[in-house]
């Protein structure tokens, strides 16, 4: 059965106000030259825009046995449904603009050795050019949203975090609330939060609004090899000396393509899909293009991953 959760799908957090996910759904489609996408996103903003609707939609979306389906979505936000084309088509189409160029490239220099075989002066150099034209070819760079795994998706993501490390937090610690196997939000919420420092240094800050001793904070900060370097408590939320940090990249959860290089996955993180897996916060590093931080669902660890090609 069908059900398209828009909270998951656009990583909104349905804690935050109206006006904050309808900036976060405005910056989404600015985004995106996909049409399908666009209309998707604007399906979405007249839900969340209308207090009634967005009440109708979230009365389906506690229901377990309720389908949620494009169609019902059309129904609840008065838009047609979505058209455009498949998911993904403006991908397609630079990489059919990639190989065209790619073909018309191999021509070129097909041309140029044929041009030049007689001349035993210039084979070197043009079998040197035709090495140097292959060596050129385009290669795919991706981001963190290449390993998104929104519940609209026909296909897999072609990118994956790849778990590198795990290392384990303090008891208490972390998007799990103790005893409760309630899931913190660590992403964008006020009672968890993962932050990496200017100095490469990384902070978990959680605070328990129901602590037998009151509403105490606790920030723990571990260095880049997972090690704790400090582990204090406090009174009130705002003394939380969360400064300087390094702003540069956003964190974002949801579900993601995730492998695993020998590192465990907590069940209660598992997806409906193969390496479909739900994070509790993902954040890219701010000075390591080649490092992610990442929290999963049900999970007691700190991880340590890498953007990966799928395979």
């Amino acid at each position: 059965m069908l059900r398209i959760d828009l909270y998951t799908t656009h990583r909104l957090d349905p804690a935050a106000p109206p006006a904050a996910l309808l900036q976060q759904l405005d910056s989404e489609a600015s985004h995106t030259r996909d049409r399908l996408q666009r209309n998707r996103i604007a399906t979405a903003r007249a839900i969340i825009a209308d207090p009634a609707k967005r009440a109708a939609y979230d009365s389906r979306l506690t229901d377990p046995s309720a389908e949620i389906s494009e169609e019902t979505l059309a129904q609840i936000s008065g838009r047609p449904v979505p058209t455009g084309g498949p998911l993904g088509s403006q991908r397609g189409k630079l990489a059919l603009g990639i190989v065209a160029a790619s073909l018309v490239l191999a021509l070129v220099v097909a041309v140029v050795i044929v041009a030049t075989a007689g001349d035993d002066d210039n084979a070197p150099t043009n079998a040197a050019a035709a090495s140097s034209a292959a060596d050129a070819s385009p290669q795919q760079n991706y981001d963190i949203n290449d390993a998104y795994w929104s519940t609209g998706r026909s296909s897999a993501p072609p990118a994956a975090l790849r778990l590198d490390a795990a290392y384990d937090l303090p008891e208490g610690v972390g998007p799990l609330v103790a005893n409760t196997g309630v899931d913190r939000n660590c992403a964008n919420s006020v009672d968890c939060r993962l932050a990496r420092y200017r100095n490469g240094d990384l902070g978990l800050y959680v605070w328990d609004r129901d602590a037998p001793d009151g509403q105490k904070a606790r920030l723990v900060v571990l260095d880049q090899n997972g090690a704790v370097l400090s582990d204090k408590t406090y009174d009130n939320n705002n003394d939380v000396p969360l400064t300087n940090l390094d702003t540069r990249k956003s964190a974002v959860r949801g579900y993601f393509r995730v492998t695993s290089d020998g590192v465990t996955i907590p069940a209660a993180a598992d997806g409906t899909k193969n390496e479909m897996v739900l994070t509790s916060v993902v954040l890219p590093d701010a000075a390591d293009k080649d490092i992610v931080w990442i929290l999963l669902h049900g999970g007691t660890q700190l991880y340590r991953g890498s953007l990966v090609a799928a395979s």
